[in-house]
């Protein structure tokens, strides 16, 4: 029995000793703080168990300042007023720009820059000013003279501004920037165009000459194209059997505008024998016409034939010449891929018939026969006689724009003191082709529904489907919308090219908004076109955003707690152990008193069970 006590007192001390550290742990931080329980064995095991209980809190931390809050960058708006209306080619207009703190901190040493588009230019030699400081709800402005250029292809011109500044934002100073594009207006000038002119030397009816006659011949050039032609110089050479009676043999015919014609009159003999039934006079013109890269030389050749009466001496030397009188291609220049009728005049310029005159056609690598033969057969054509015919053309799709060869092979003899003798002539003509338009751009597809305040972007596909490449694109965006860029320079296209051009926008007052998306560009002809979409779109208030908001679960307690009430369920077993054992002791002492009587003699004294646990554990310290 003493054993099994003392067995059960060293437990009790061990389960103690094991337990207590728990109870001594701090709090976290997160928690408030809760009491720990001390408890440690009663001297005497007889006497009243009272475990001593301390509360260990954890000193609470004093509030930290709010953070500092970091103002925004101010609200900056940029707008520019034009003076006249409108910038011609050479003239100069005045521009004001104005820089706006609509909301926000100071700007400080604001500086503003800016950048002209292509066809305008800023006067003066500075492109960059420096402003005074610009509080909220302030506004500075610089003006500036532009110069439009000599040559303005597109009335949508721009000037960028864009400001650099620093402003305070609480906690230092920063550095911003904002740029935009300030629209202008500009008229149009027509660019040089790149087609070669196009001449025509004609001269008066003559009828033939002869020998030792003096004669005059008035030869005409004419401009049937649109380009015009500058510095014309013409030299003349003359054969055997003319004499030029001029001065000099060449002439300064200077400037020729398309449809205008300049005269040179010739002053001519023949000479005291004439061999040939025609004699030809060689004329070269020379001269420049602009371009889009300045101005260009050109040369245009021709013979102007003298019809002439050969005496008997000379009638075996005698040859007559054919000729193309006149040609006619209808009033508007040849588009590529199209039909067209031809209509020439062949004339004999001989004083002998010629006869078998076989005619042939060829068009080299633009034209060719819309139907029938290139070939033409007539039997006979009389001294001085004229012959018409009418053949239809067809421009092909790779023609290129500019005025283009038709080239006409005459074979033909005639028949001269009895003796038949072949005789060839080339002939040349000269026909404008002009490439179609065949850049197609498709309406963009709107979206079902449209929110005031939210980004819009609209598509529009494109191809070009013509064999030219078509230049200087540029997209527009006009109406009451907010876009980061209103004009987009896209460049060139090549043939073939297909892709989509891109508006974004954003509309911010809900209704009907009209806006109108404009493509302008120039074709392979040099001239201006412009495709425009105007789009009503129909814009809805702006979606109020509906935020769930969630309850945030109770944090769950943490793992110490449980190990709190297990050591409390511990130490309550603990006491109800040592209670047991005291009132096991009592009943054992009891029974003994009132067995003393029966077993007095057997009876040994033993100690108090306490009195041994202090003797055994010693004086306390």
């Amino acid at each position: 029995m003493r054993i099994w006590k003392i067995f059960s007192v060293c437990l009790l001390a061990v389960l103690l000793s094991s337990t207590l550290p728990v109870f001594a742990m701090e709090t976290p931080e997160d928690l408030s703080p809760s009491p720990v329980l001390e408890s440690s064995l009663p001297d005497q095991l007889d006497g009243p168990v009272q475990p001593e209980a301390q509360l260990s809190t954890v000193p609470e931390e004093s509030p930290s300042a709010p953070p500092v809050q970091e103002a925004p960058q101010p609200l900056v708006l940029l707008q520019g007023s034009q003076q006249p209306s409108s910038i011609a080619a050479g003239q100069t207009a005045l521009v004001t720009i104005t820089v706006e703190n609509l909301n926000g901190p100071e700007m400080i040493s604001p500086i503003l820059t800016l950048s002209p588009s292509d066809s305008v230019m800023i006067q003066g030699g500075s492109s960059s000013f420096p402003l005074e400081n610009i509080s909220q709800g302030q506004s500075r402005s610089v003006t500036v003279t532009l110069k439009g250029a000599g040559t303005i292809s597109s009335p949508a011109q721009s000037l960028g501004a864009e400001v650099r500044f620093n402003y305070d934002n609480n906690i230092t100073q920063v550095q911003a920037t904002v740029s935009d594009r300030i629209p202008l207006s500009a008229q149009v000038t027509a660019a040089p165009r790149n087609t070669p002119p196009s001449l025509m030397i004609t001269r008066t009816d003559l009828q033939p000459i002869t020998a030792n006659q003096d004669f005059s011949v008035v030869v005409s050039v004419k401009n049937v194209g649109d380009v015009t032609v500058e510095d014309t110089v013409a030299s003349l050479t003359t054969p055997e059997g003319l004499i030029l009676k001029n001065t000099n043999s060449s002439f300064v015919m200077g400037t020729i505008a398309p449809g205008k014609t300049s005269i040179l009159t010739l002053n001519l003999k023949a000479a005291s024998q004439l061999t040939n039934s025609m004699e030809s006079l060689g004329l070269d013109l020379k001269y420049s016409y602009p371009t889009s890269e300045g101005k260009v030389q050109g040369s245009l050749s021709d013979k102007i034939n003298i019809p002439c009466s050969v005496s008997s001496q000379g009638a075996a030397a005698a040859a007559p010449n054919i000729i193309v009188g006149s040609f006619d291609y209808g009033k508007e220049p040849v588009s590529s891929g199209s039909r067209f009728p031809l209509t020439f005049t062949l004339r004999n310029t001989g004083n002998l018939p010629v006869e078998n005159l076989v005619v042939t056609l060829d068009g080299g690598e633009n034209f060719t026969m819309d139907g029938g033969s290139n070939t033409l057969y007539y039997q006979r054509l009389a001294a001085s006689g004229k012959q018409s015919e009418t053949v239809r053309l067809q421009a092909l799709a790779t023609a290129k724009t500019g005025a283009q060869t038709l080239s006409l092979s005459c074979k033909y003899d005639y028949l001269e003191g009895g003796k038949r003798t072949p005789a060839t002539a080339e002939i040349r003509l000269s026909v404008p082709v002009v490439q179609p338009d065949r850049f197609q751009v498709n309406a963009p597809a709107l979206p079902q529904e449209i929110f005031a305040g939210e980004e819009l972007t609209l598509s529009l596909n494109y191809v070009n489907k013509g064999k030219s490449e078509i230049s200087n694109v540029e997209a527009i965006l006009e109406g009451n919308v907010d876009s980061p860029s209103k004009t987009q320079y896209l460049g060139n296209f090549e043939s073939g090219k297909s892709g989509a051009i891109g508006f974004v926008f954003t509309p911010n007052t809900p209704g009907q908004t009209n806006v109108v998306l404009k493509i302008n560009y120039e074709d392979s002809n040099q001239e201006i076109r412009s495709l425009a979409f105007p789009l009503k779109l129909n814009v809805q208030a702006a979606q109020e955003l509906d935020f769930e908001i969630m309850d945030t679960p109770a944090p769950s307690r943490p793992p110490y707690l449980l190990v709190v009430c297990l050591a409390g369920g511990i130490l309550a077993a603990l006491a109800g152990g040592i209670f047991f054992l005291k009132k096991r002791k009592a009943l054992a002492l009891e029974n003994q008193e009132n067995s003393q009587e029966d077993n007095w003699d057997e009876w040994e004294y033993e100690e108090p069970f306490d009195q041994k646990i202090d003797q055994e554990r010693g004086p306390e310290e």
